[in-house]
């Protein structure tokens, strides 16, 4: 049986998925650069650096009252509360908690509750359980965006990415 032509197909795009995602806004664009361009750290870093000024962080920024909320209270109402417009802040680029550490300066008992973290997490290989290596989670291999509360092994692997610790690789 013969198939009818389509009368309209989908034009073809002008440029590539890359390039697209390189022309929007800073929070994406350095993430690109670092992930799929792979462009040298210091031009990943200018161009991270422009997302607190630019776009869609430099947004969230301005509307952050004088009394220190978004629109609410620390947890309430969800979608526009202090601890959602943080966790986007820093899936955008920016960690409240190094930022923090800028203004205010490195604590000891904060680094040494990030390094507990980061080790609990790696001793895992970020989702497994220590005792038997089993999947702790099914749900956390489904990776989310915005994440908000949940968690999953390509958030805990930006945390390690973005962290101050390495480990060591084990010696054979």
């Amino acid at each position: 049986m013969p198939t009818n032509k389509p009368e309209w197909q989908a034009p073809k795009p002008k440029k590539s998925v890359t390039q697209w995602l390189l022309d929007s806004d800073p929070s994406i664009r350095w993430q690109v650069m670092r992930d799929l361009t792979e462009e040298p750290d210091e031009f990943v870093a200018a161009e991270r650096s422009r997302v607190a000024s630019e776009g869609w962080r430099a947004r969230l920024l301005d509307l952050h009252g004088p009394d220190g909320n978004w629109d609410g209270d620390i947890a309430t109402p969800h979608w526009l509360s202090n601890l959602y417009t943080l966790l986007l802040l820093r899936d955008l680029g920016l960690d409240p908690t190094r930022e923090y550490e800028k203004a205010k300066g490195v604590t000891a008992a904060l680094t040494d509750a990030r390094v507990r973290a980061q080790e609990y997490l790696l001793e895992r290989r970020l989702f497994r359980r220590l005792s038997s290596g089993e999947v702790i989670e099914p749900k956390w291999t489904r990776f989310t965006f915005p994440t908000m509360w949940h968690y999953d092994v390509l958030r805990a692997s930006q945390e390690d990415q973005t962290g101050t610790v390495r480990r060591e690789p084990p010696q054979q």
